[in-house]
């Protein structure tokens, strides 16, 4: 990855909202609107995904250009309502539950646009939440299907001890515009901090120290195993979708709309990623059922990409260590059969590996991991 596209995909995903990237000026309402113009056309002229052929390298350019794009928007509808800099609301929707007043755009995904909000119910203070709206009304069943595995998995059911790797669903309901047909929306706890795979990606673009991507693979096979556990198959383990809370080792996994629900046997997953096409398993391309084993191999290729690796031939450079290399590429066999398929074994087998590894992997200690470089 070029020093150009890592500088640049950085500075996007840590501004927290549109002045944060394009500044602001000291003149009039134009002289703003130049600055603006001119920084998104410098950072444009870097971030474009068709500049780039490399998978990995293409994928970051995606997700920093939507998210420059979203706040290049923003600040223009800014800019045109004289309210540059201001806080005021983008929208009040109010529903049964409560009142989510958005109040700026946030980094979209593939079906949603995701705005940052401040949610009020009756009786409770106002807190920071995710307002995920669908763009287009074909897509509005898997929002449903994300609220559906939300409620499930966070249920009279689950375990709470296995909650906190799960988002919380605050709302969900249907809405429309005036002269427009209702689209799906689902409103989800704000995960102060926590930042996503491809973030990480961009500030080590040479790879992390495998000791860091250790307790990122442990605690997304605690997740994967209690989602199984539940019968339910993520179906879409792909670096925007793992979010984690880099010095206090937290880690959430997002976006459950692609998730499929055991009935009798798994239905094949619907939907996929299109930037990560060339990660998915022969299953899901094929539109076969899935397995355990699905998720298995998805996330075994975030581990492989976050040690800058290749994640689709499961090539990982020679600086990690033997044991690991052979470990993933275990993960990434072409059939279901060959590979493994349960999180929670898995997650046994790998701490026997790094008992058999010895130092610095075991005993294991708290590895302070930072953004910040």
């Amino acid at each position: 990855m070029t020093t150009d596209l890592t500088d640049a995909s950085s500075r996007v995903c840590a501004a927290a909202d549109y002045t944060a990237l394009f500044g602001t000026s000291s003149g009039d309402n134009d002289a703003q609107a130049q600055l603006v113009k001119a920084a998104f056309r410098e950072l444009a002229l870097v971030l474009h995904p068709d500049l780039y052929s490399d998978a990995a390298d293409k994928a970051t350019a995606e997700a920093a250009f939507i998210r420059l794009h979203q706040l290049y928007t923003e600040a223009l509808k800014a800019l045109e309502h004289d309210v540059y800099g201001q806080t005021a609301p983008l929208a009040t929707i109010t529903t049964r539950r409560a009142e989510h007043q958005l109040l700026r755009t946030q980094a979209g995904g593939d079906l949603c646009d995701c705005y940052m909000a401040l949610t009020t119910s009756k009786g409770e203070p106002s807190w920071r939440t995710i307002v995920k709206i669908t763009r287009d009304v074909a897509d509005n069943d898997l929002l449903k299907v994300e609220a559906a595995a939300l409620k499930h998995l966070r249920g009279p059911d689950g375990d709470p001890k296995r909650y906190p790797f799960i988002p919380e669903l605050v709302d969900s309901f249907a809405y429309s515009e005036p002269h427009q047909a209702a689209r799906s929306v689902n409103v989800l706890a704000m995960l102060d901090g926590f930042c996503d795979l491809t973030q990480v990606n961009a500030a080590y673009p040479s790879g992390i120290d495998p000791r860091d991507m250790a307790w990122i693979w442990r605690r997304l096979l605690l997740v994967l195993g209690y989602a199984h556990s539940m019968g339910v198959i993520h179906g879409a383990v792909l670096p925007q979708h793992v979010m984690i809370l880099p010095e206090q080792h937290g880690l959430v996994l997002v976006d459950w709309c692609y998730s499929v629900r055991e009935n009798v046997s798994y239905p094949p997953i619907k939907a996929i990623a299109e930037t990560y096409r060339t990660w998915y398993p022969y299953e899901v391309l094929q539109k076969q059922p899935p397995s355990a084993a699905t998720d298995i191999a998805l996330a075994a290729r975030c581990m492989v990409w976050l040690m800058g690796g290749n994640p689709v031939t499961g090539n990982v450079p020679d600086t990690v260590p033997r044991a690991l290399r052979a470990f993933f590429k275990g993960c990434l066999a072409t059939g279901q059969t060959a590979r493994p398929d349960d999180a929670w074994q898995l997650l046994g087998e790998f701490d026997e590996l790094l008992e058999q590894m010895g130092e610095p992997f075991y005993p294991r200690r708290f590895h302070v991991f930072s953004m910040r470089r």
